[in-house]
């Protein structure tokens, strides 16, 4: 496929992730659409303030002021004219943005999901066809976030790094290698497809783990903390490698080798060499990071829901025992009192029961299958919710 000169790219979402792109986007001379929910402390603490000084001011390892051309709250008009659309929400919002972006969305433009998390194309495609849409499709997914960065201020965001490596993977696959052309600026690397790309999925172990291990360290009125180098001791860190353990090994199920963790740490964000407590202690990426002061907080709710259920739904297809993960989202369930299982991105939620992982396969690899699974989609399940 001859390579689209991308003009516009709409950006779904303006929290930290959002702001970094779309700045960094702006700074490399696209013109960028921002929209955000219509969420009135949100609008108030990021839309307006970037309305009113017609864009963003951009700071760390890269800098300057970032023109945006358009900022709205109307999902129709920030994606009217965008050649390519980057979804940075939290995976809980997945079905509303495609309820919003069913109406509006033409075939033409190509609607990428920047970290989703585990399924999450498979998740945004049962979402879109549940919301009514008919068409085709180029429905891409990365697997994991472009920057390290977080909102500092008024229309001003902190990027801490670009990673070295983003994997990108298209649904149905084939189209990975265009995809990862189309913004050239980021470091985009196609692979085979969105169940390899969704296995790479870290999360879970770097956020869920330490989230519920430092429960009572967070949740002790006045603690502060850093995240990943103060609340990741040696025995958290041994607990961290056992779920990543379990990943890998879901993923060798269906065939595919993904990158360790500790891997990820020392050759996409640039950890130093050394034991995986040697390394998540020693990431200048990670060590800023502080903890949260809830434990209702995405790092661990986003992440069972979107990296732990799918997990433990791709362990069942393939007949992998799971206990560490699995442990852990009854844990997660208990603490915050939300039935993650029931909720999640689950086989049932995601109309997947049955398949076996060749099926599976073939879903994510042939436009047949892919239809075929598409068609009966509509006559499922309701479309999940957090």
């Amino acid at each position: 496929m001859a390579r689209t000169k991308v003009a516009t790219v709409a950006v779904i979402g303006a929290g930290s992730s959002g702001q970094a792109i779309a700045g960094f986007l702006g700074l490399s001379g696209y013109h960028v659409n921002l929209w955000n929910r219509d969420d009135d402390g949100e609008v108030n603490q990021w839309l307006k303030p970037i309305i009113e000084r017609g864009g963003i001011s951009v700071q760390g390892t890269i800098e300057g002021f970032a023109p945006v051309r358009y900022v709205t709250t109307e999902m129709a008009d920030a994606i009217s004219g965008a050649d390519v659309i980057l979804v940075n929400t939290t995976a809980d919002a997945y079905p509303d943005i495609a309820l919003q972006l069913a109406p509006h969305l033409l075939s033409s433009q190509i609607l990428i999901l920047m970290s989703p998390g585990t399924l999450g194309s498979i998740g945004m495609w049962h979402s879109l066809v549940a919301a009514g849409y008919k068409d085709d499709l180029m429905l891409g997914e990365t697997s994991t976030t472009v920057f390290g960065s977080n909102v500092i201020g008024p229309a001003s965001v902190h990027i801490r790094a670009m990673k070295d490596r983003v994997e990108i993977a298209s649904l149905p696959s084939g189209q990975a290698d265009f995809m990862a052309g189309l913004l050239p600026e980021f470091p985009f690397v196609a692979v085979e497809d969105v169940l390899i790309s969704g296995l790479s999925n870290v999360g879970p172990a770097l956020h869920i783990v330490p989230m519920l291990l430092n429960a009572g360290r967070i949740e002790h009125p006045g603690s502060d903390f850093l995240y990943y180098a103060e609340g990741v001791t040696p025995g958290i860190a041994s607990v961290v490698g056992q779920l990543d353990d379990e990943r890998i090994a879901v993923a060798r199920a269906f065939g595919y080798e993904p990158t360790s963790l500790s891997e990820y740490l020392t050759q996409v964000v640039g950890a130093p060499q050394g034991s995986l407590y040697e390394s998540i202690r020693g990431c200048a990426m990670y060590s800023g990071i502080r903890a949260p002061d809830s434990l209702n907080h995405r790092f661990l709710w986003e992440d069972t829901l979107s990296g732990a259920v799918p997990l433990l739904a791709l362990a069942e297809i393939a007949d992998v025992p799971v206990p560490i993960c699995d442990a852990f989202v009854a844990l997660a369930s208990a603490t915050l009192g939300r039935d993650f299982r029931a909720t999640g991105r689950s086989a049932r939620n995601l109309a997947l029961e049955g398949l076996t992982v060749n099926s599976m396969k073939e879903l994510v690899n042939d436009h047949a299958s892919f239809l075929t699974w598409t068609k009966s989609v509509s006559s499922k399940l309701p479309i999940m919710r957090a």
